[in-house]
């Protein structure tokens, strides 16, 4: 029977298993409804194609945050007097200049040296 329906022949037994026992049936209708929205949520995430663009969005956001807190090339005047100001934290000079708040504490030190 399993070569002529092509499954293995513990498919097969398995299938003839269940069906001789309604109980193992029922129980697993009761399983699968409790767990149908977990499993569709679960059925998106790893299915492929959904997998593969979440990934890729993941990536680009992450790229592009690099790209942002990165800028390199020397400070200019206005960016050094923005460093200078004692009432700003280097984070936070970091983000409205759009570099890394290492290469902004680095910058404070090598000015105020």
């Amino acid at each position: 029977m399993a070569e002529l329906v092509g499954r293995s022949v513990h498919a097969v037994v398995m299938k003839r298993w269940r069906r001789r026992n309604p109980a193992v049936v029922a129980r697993d209708r009761v399983y699968a409804e409790e767990n149908r929205d977990r499993n569709k949520r679960r059925a998106v995430i790893y299915s492929h194609t959904q997998r593969d663009k979440i990934n890729a969005a993941a990536r680009a956001a992450a790229a592009a945050d690099r790209v942002a807190a990165t800028r390199s090339g020397t400070f200019t005047p206005e960016e050094d007097a923005l460093v200078l100001r004692p009432d700003l934290t280097a984070r936070q000079v970091a983000q409205l200049l759009g570099r890394t708040a290492a290469s902004v504490a680095r910058r404070r030190k090598r000015l105020r040296a």
